[in-house]
Parts: structure tokens; C-alpha cells; sequence
């Protein structure tokens, strides 16, 4: 992971995005790539050079694996001592209402 650490690094500063005061909250829905860049941000943070805030989820209610992922999300935060926002929201009936896709 040293590797990807540091090019994500030299990214951040390269492109000026992060100071070690700042503080950072993840999106996270639960995915491999998001779950990934959550555990980054905590490996940057642990170096010092930024603070890991916390993670952010929304549960869209699309998939039938909607809840499980929620929860993987959870757990991810739990793991890393970080907190959690979440919400949810019955997107697809929310769309049909609202004619919208």
C-alpha cells in the first residue's frame, strides 16, 4: 500500500487539494473503491497529514443489498474510529412520484 500511499500523496500535493489542518469526511456507499479510499484517508491521517472527520452514507433503497451496505459502512467506520452520517431515502418512489428518472 506504500506505493499507492505515496502517489496519492504526491497527487494531494502536486494539486494543492489538502493541508494537514483540514478535515476530511469520506463518501462512502459501502463499495470496494469507497471502502478503499476511507482507508487511505485514515492511513493519510495517521501520517499526519490530514484529519479523517468521519464517513458519509445515503442509502437510496435501490438494491436489495441496499442495507447490507449500509452496514458494511458502519462496520468500516467502527473499524477506522470514526463516525458515521447516514441517511436513507426511498429513491425509485420518490422518482416515480416525481416523474423524474
Amino acid at each position: 500500500m506504500t506505493a499507492l500511499l505515496d502517489r496519492i500523496r504526491t497527487f494531494i500535493r502536486d494539486h494543492d487539494l489538502l493541508r494537514p489542518d483540514r478535515r476530511v469526511v469520506a463518501a462512502v456507499s459501502g463499495g470496494s473503491d469507497s471502502v478503499a479510499l476511507a482507508c487511505l484517508l485514515h492511513e493519510l491521517q495517521k501520517r499526519g497529514e490530514l484529519t479523517l472527520a468521519g464517513v458519509a452514507h445515503f442509502n437510496h433503497q435501490l438494491r436489495a443489498t441496499a442495507d447490507r451496505d449500509e452496514a458494511h459502512t458502519a462496520a468500516v467506520a467502527r473499524m477506522l474510529g470514526v463516525a458515521m452520517v447516514s441517511d436513507r431515502a426511498e429513491i425509485a418512489a420518490q422518482a416515480k412520484a416525481e416523474r423524474q428518472s
